[in-house]
């Protein structure tokens, strides 16, 4: 399958599709969430995506909201659904979580710019301006740096501001993809070869989806089409069947459990039986049998142990084997719910019953005769055959079946064979539940926890914790990627760029200068004319007559009275004392007085809606567009200031100059991170320099420091609050989203041969090894491990906390040698209360066993990167698994490589919402037509104001490429 470029993109939740959602009110959501922040979160690691929780789809406007959608075109490579939620058991709580997910494959492709051959002058007419003698500015944007500090680089000075009026009048146009200029020739001149784009292969990943249970509880909903497809589910009937069989009871002659039908072989426990030995307790079934319904073990009354059961059965004498083949004549029916499977039989003579399915159990079907029975293919899951099924054919009836779509496989990761295309907007799952605080278990009358095996339902799902988790990735060679790209923007047109990016450091003009004159009395019989040819700006520019030969230009503010009538060379009546000003009010040559200077680098959209209103827009005498924007100062001070458009460091880019995008090439170990991240919390005044800091880290404080005030002395640290700080601050929590991070995936670790996570083990020494070493103390009076533990917090052994222990270890000694039997009846009240703090030192250690063994449930990275390697061995198509695919340059349009992904679990992570909001917009594709036959191709946001006088004819046809 040859894969297309992305052309649309879609956010992964969307509460109302009618509502577009703009970048800043999904940012403002995302930092809403309690966990989960890009890129690092709370948990002091690194965090390659972003979460949505309850929090977030509060603020989008539904946290009931459950639908994933992909969020751009591409390919479905792999995914992981589950049965029902995995659990963790904690003792007295049960932590249930979601590892389901989804993996798409993307390419995000950058076309060639055409550089533009000037036309001559018969090709325009008399008082045109010929718009391909335009020279595209050459200078580069922004390269995103390399972190190794806590500043990001600032950009190459742009070139002077433009003297051509039309060309600096705010138009707003732009794409945010490259826009491709071409000229085609009249038909003399031999077509260009186009050639093959700039492209990268990235991945999206859709985490913690819903389980399969969700879907039998939801039929209506609607199931990712990737998912098995002709999957055949026994449905439920109240009718019950006679089948020739025998029951099984609770106990003789008791409660019917289920039925076991004919032929089925159970284990009998031949010490437990009845009196007249007749009836014997059933302890398992032969390998390959099984009842309708399905029975669980559990304890025995008969007995004082409680020997585990699944039931009693009647053999009608003595037996002295073990197994017990179940035996029935026609006089001998039961009633049974089920399918049952007969063999491909002829007629009724011939009919033979094999077995039977529970009702739930997933098949797979074919060939529907007219006689309404289905080839019985392939028993799935969810239920057993009652008797081990032959190899011959078999039958089944088919209106005893319903259709549903299902997962592959449950629990495992499945790489798809051949990669489905998908769609921007398409399903990918549900949101599903994914928590860290467990379920309290419990417990019964002799104080023992109850089990919980599923989470639980009903009760308006209070138990549920909505929980997804979005990132894009790629494991090719993204600094690379970026180098090329950025070259090619250099071609780009100017009116085709759609960000104004600002630099760190740069100044603007906080305020005009005041009026200097008044706009006075017009010479008899003369209108005051409009000059400005764009009338939605701050000030325009007038022509007065002051005698029959004199006149004068001046400027006005263009209040809102004024902004009703005014009109490209218009007229106007204003009164004589009308403020004005003989130079425009903003002048270039103040701006290196200014003291309003720029305090973060941020990116702003030239067509922004506010940008647009006219008091935020002013074009000045040589027809410079100057905008009025919100910064940050250096002093961290929100403030508003006019910037000189292509003025120094700030000019016009395309998405592909990548400004201000900083790429960190994170080196530090997880326990790095981790303990930089913990040191963050201890920053104040005396201590907040972030040079020992490890790179993500360091890039990550220094933007969230920028939410306080530099006189407060008030630090950033790695905690939710100074996430959530940012909430309303959307040129920090923009400048988050443009941090490039290369490390390891968090679903990829290695795993040694004691089934143990290495990397994940470095972190024992910071979360459990204190608790471990008191622990020690208190329970066996080990004296070394006490030291190691006062060592460790900085305690004296005669410190108040050492006699404290000290004083708990001898309480401890005196307990009873049976008390873990029951500790609330074997203990004293005051023993039981020390026994609680040595309970709590448990939980805490085992609480970090029971993390690694989620994390562990967790990873998929390795099992799809071997799957997709094998993949490729057998369809012979290189390159190795690993190994990133040059495909800017060389690749044909028409080949797309196999996918990969890295051995080593390494890739650059980049923010989702970045991609979608940096990587598309909204569209107009035009076509100017020439009288020569001439035709040149322009996909701008709008047409350029003005333009279509340069041309004789102008078709435009409308490309709509929107987020919602």
């Amino acid at each position: 399958m040859t894969l297309s470029a992305v052309k649309k993109w879609k956010y992964p939740v969307i509460i109302n599709e009618k509502r577009k959602l703009s970048a800043s009110v999904y940012y403002e959501a995302l930092m809403s969430a309690s966990t989960g922040f890009y890129p690092v979160s709370v948990n002091k690691l690194i965090h390659s995506g972003v979460h949505f929780d309850s929090n977030v789809l509060k603020k989008l406007g539904n946290e009931k909201e459950r639908r994933v959608h992909c969020i751009a075109d591409g390919e479905v490579i792999a995914y992981r659904v589950n049965d029902r939620y995995q659990k963790i058991d904690k003792g007295d709580e049960v932590v249930f979580f979601s590892t389901g997910f989804v993996l798409v494959r993307h390419l995000l492709e950058m076309e060639r710019v055409e550089e533009e051959t000037p036309a001559s002058e018969s090709d325009t007419t008399a008082g045109n301006t010929n718009t391909e003698g335009t020279t595209a500015d050459t200078n580069q944007a922004q390269s995103p740096s390399t972190s190794n500090s806590t500043d990001t680089t600032t950009p190459t000075p742009p070139t002077t501001p433009q003297t051509n009026t039309e060309t600096a009048t705010d138009t707003s146009t732009s794409s945010g993809a490259a826009t491709t200029s071409e000229t085609t020739p009249n038909t003399t001149e031999p077509a260009k070869e186009k050639q093959p784009g700039h492209r990268l292969y990235f991945y999206s990943l859709y985490m913690h989806l819903a389980d399969t249970n969700y879907y039998d509880k939801n039929p209506n909903e609607p199931t990712p089409a990737f998912w098995e497809q002709d999957i055949y589910r026994v449905i439920k009937r109240d009718k019950l069947d006679n089948v020739i069989g025998l029951r099984i009871r609770t106990g003789a002659n008791e409660k019917i459990l289920a039925v076991l039908q004919e032929g089925t072989k159970v284990n009998l426990n031949l010490d437990l039986h009845d009196k007249e030995c007749k009836w014997y307790a059933v302890s398992s079934f032969v390998e390959g049998y099984s009842s309708i319904p399905k029975l669980d073990l559990r304890k025995s009354n008969k007995t004082e142990a409680g020997v585990d059961i699944l039931g009693w059965v009647y053999t009608g004498k003595a037996v002295t084997e073990s197994v017990f083949e179940i035996k029935g004549s026609d006089s001998n029916l039961v009633l049974s719910k089920g399918l049952k499977i007969w063999n491909d039989f002829k007629d009724k003579n011939d009919k033979k019953l094999y077995s039977m399915l529970p009702e739930g159990t997933q098949i797979k079907v074919s060939n529907v005769g007219k006689d309404g029975y289905a080839e019985l293919i392939e028993v799935v899951r969810d239920g057993k055959p009652t008797l081990p099924l032959p190899t011959e054919k078999k039958k089944v009836l088919y209106k005893h079946l319903e259709k549903i779509v299902r997962g592959k496989k449950y629990n495992e990761v499945v790489v798809l064979d051949k990669p489905y295309p998908i769609k921007a907007g398409d399903l990918v799952g549900h949101i599903g539940h994914n928590q860290n605080k467990g379920i309290t278990k419990k417990t019964d009358k002799d104080g023992k926890y109850i089990d919980i095996d599923t989470l639980p339902e009903g009760s308006k799902d209070k138990e549920f914790c909505p929980h997804l988790h979005v990132e894009c990735f790629t494991c090719e060679d993204l600094a690379s990627y970026i180098t090329q790209t950025q070259a090619e923007a250099s071609k780009t047109p100017e009116e085709d760029k759609a960000f104004l990016g600002i630099a760190k450091q740069v100044k603007l003009l906080e305020k005009e200068t005041a009026a200097d004159t008044t706009v006075g009395k017009p010479y008899a019989k003369t209108k005051i004319k409009i000059l400005s040819q764009d009338v939605k700006v701050a000030w325009l520019q007038i022509e007065i007559y002051s005698s029959e030969t004199e006149k004068k230009t001046l400027w006005i503010k263009n209040e809102a009275a004024i902004a009703k009538v005014a009109k490209p060379d218009g007229e106007l009546s204003l009164a004589q004392s009308t403020a004005a000003w003989t130079k425009h009010p903003l002048q270039a040559s103040n701006i290196a007085s200014s003291t309003l200077i720029v305090g973060i680098a941020l990116l702003v959209e030239m067509n922004d809606a506010k940008l647009s209103l006219r008091d935020n827009r002013a074009i000045d005498a040589q027809g410079n567009l100057w905008l009025k924007i919100d910064v940050l100062d250096d002093k961290n001070r929100p403030n508003k200031g006019w910037v000189l458009v292509n003025g120094e460091g700030a000019k016009r880019v395309c998405c592909w100059d990548w400004f201000d995008f900083t790429q960190i090439k994170e080196t530090g170990t997880l326990k790095d991170i981790y303990l930089d991240a913990d040191k963050s919390l201890k920053r104040n005044k005396d201590n907040h320099s972030l040079s020992g800091y490890k790179p993500t880290i360091k890039e990550t404080l220094s933007i969230l420091d920028k939410q306080y005030l530099v006189e407060t002395n008030t630090y950033a640290s790695i905690k939710e609050a100074c996430f959530q700080g940012i909430v309303n601050k959307p040129i920090l929590y923009s400048a988050l989203s443009r941090l490039l991070v290369n490390y390891k995936s968090e679903w990829y670790s290695k795993v040694d041969a004691e089934g143990k996570l290495p990397k994940w083990e470095a972190l024992n020494s910071e979360m459990t090894e204190n608790a471990k070493n008191i622990l020690a103390y208190l329970q066996t009076g080990d004296e070394a491990k006490f030291e190691a533990y006062l060592s460790s917090v900085g305690k004296a052994k005669d410190s108040p906390e050492a006699k404290g222990f000290e004083t708990l270890r001898r309480e401890i000694s005196r307990f009873p040698a049976d008390y873990k039997e029951s500790p609330s009846k074997k203990l004293t009240k005051e023993q039981f209360e020390s026994y609680a703090k040595m309970e709590a030192l448990e939980k805490q250690v085992t609480a970090w066993e029971k993390t690694k063994e989620k994390i562990k449930k967790m990873l998929w990275w390795d099992d799809v990167a071997k799957g997709l390697s094998k993949l490729n061995q057998q369809n012979d198509t290189p390159p190795k698994n690993g190994e990133a695919t040059d495909t800017t340059t060389t690749t044909p349009a028409e080949t797309t490589p196999p996918a990969t992904l890295s051995a080593d679990g390494k890739a650059w992570f980049i923010h989702p919402v970045a991609m979608m909001d940096y990587f598309t917009r909204v569209g107009i594709v035009t076509y100017h037509i020439y009288h020569d036959g001439k035709i040149e191709r322009h996909i701008p946001v709008e047409t350029l104001k003005g333009y279509e006088k340069n041309i004789n004819m102008s078709i435009m046809i409308k490309i709509v490429m929107y987020i919602n």
